[in-house]
């Protein structure tokens, strides 16, 4: 059964203002009160078959007690948990939003000046929960897209912008918030072959450059000391490559095998594995190339539980989790439509 979240706080506050006024007394302001912090969570992207809108739902990482965040029928892209669970940044066509964990307190932090404009893809957090990257796009069709990498603090002051160029994809926060990677491309749509990249720039903006080789799905170790991305063995496809190279993306190291077709690796919180989709399944692997595991067959997108316990993943039912060691897979949640962009709360325990 699926809840609705309902702000109960705010309607007992309305109740015993109200009351105090009939009574005579002067009526008190309460001061505002924050839900607490989301625990024990996973924050999913549900997309209707039906109207395309894209509805945000939280579930119990035991599946139970689904819930519903966002308003009904309304378009929404890119939940994201801060790392101390206290808001959900998200976006829509031309607005990124923040929320609080129980899908209160919902307002604008960011709107976009035309209607060619559009977020893409995910906001990202800092570590420290304080400020938010994310990345603009000026849509024009056949050609290269103008764009924009800025940051945010998290009350909406002190908006910066750190690089321009064309076709940004994400970009996220080094650990200890000096540094962003930011990905981009040379796609055109005008059909043709085209290249993906990474960047690093310096969180003020200063010192952008690019890894070494054509990287893509970039991801920093939990101390940034390395970084694991995808890397091209040739230009066919299946012989891409998840390589670790240290903290600038030098000196590269492929850690998994030709012909296998490979994307989106991601560290897990305690630095010992490397999670990634391996088509079509998802695998893991110790970050100097040995211990090869597939954790399911079918599967793709993983995201690591903060604990490095388990992973939630994309499946067909809907979203599912697996243990590190490949044991205990299963569903949580199954859900019509397409479900995306599952990620962890902090962890009660």
């Amino acid at each position: 059964m699926i809840r609705r979240s309902t702000p109960r706080l705010a309607t007992m506050t309305t109740f015993l203002v109200g009351q105090l006024a009939c009574s005579g007394g002067d009526a008190i302001t309460p001061p505002e009160t924050s839900p607490p912090p989301l625990r024990d969570q996973i924050v999913f992207l549900n997309s209707s078959p039906n109207n395309g809108a894209g509805d945000i739902y939280k579930v119990s990482i035991d599946g139970t007690q689904l819930t519903q965040l966002s308003p009904v029928g309304t378009f929404n892209v890119c939940p994201l948990v801060s790392p101390d669970g206290s808001h959900i940044a998200y976006a829509n066509a031309t607005t990124l939003y923040l929320m609080n964990p129980d899908g209160s307190g919902q307002k604008s932090l960011v709107v976009l000046p035309t209607v060619n404009d559009f977020f893409y893809p995910c906001p990202s957090w800092s570590a420290d929960s304080r400020k938010l990257a994310y990345t603009i796009t000026s849509f024009v069709a056949k050609n290269p897209s103008p764009s924009e990498l800025w940051s945010i603090n998290v009350d909406g002051s002190s908006p910066k912008l750190l690089a321009t160029g064309f076709n940004f994809g994400g970009a996220i926060w080094s650990p200890d918030g000096t540094r962003l990677l930011l990905a981009w491309s040379d796609f055109t749509g005008a059909g043709g072959p085209y290249n993906f990249s990474e960047d690093i720039v310096g969180a003020d903006g200063s010192g952008r450059h690019r890894i070494t080789a054509a990287a893509s799905g970039a991801s920093w170790s939990p101390d940034g000391s390395r970084i694991a991305f995808v890397c091209p063995h040739t230009d066919t496809f299946a012989n891409y490559r998840i390589c670790v190279g240290d903290s600038n993306g030098e000196n590269p190291v492929a850690i998994t095998p030709l012909n296998m077709r490979v994307g989106a690796p991601e560290w897990s919180p305690d630095g010992k594995l490397i999670g990634f989709t391996c088509y079509p399944s998802i695998c893991s692997v110790n970050p100097d190339g040995s211990q090869l595991v597939m954790l399911s067959p079918t599967g793709s997108f993983i995201h690591w539980s903060p604990n490095s316990k388990s992973v939630v993943y994309l499946c067909s039912p809907g979203l599912c989790v697996v243990g590190a060691d490949g044991s205990g897979d299963r569903v949580l949640v199954s859900l019509t439509g397409k479900n995306t962009n599952p990620t962890w709360s902090p962890l009660s325990h």
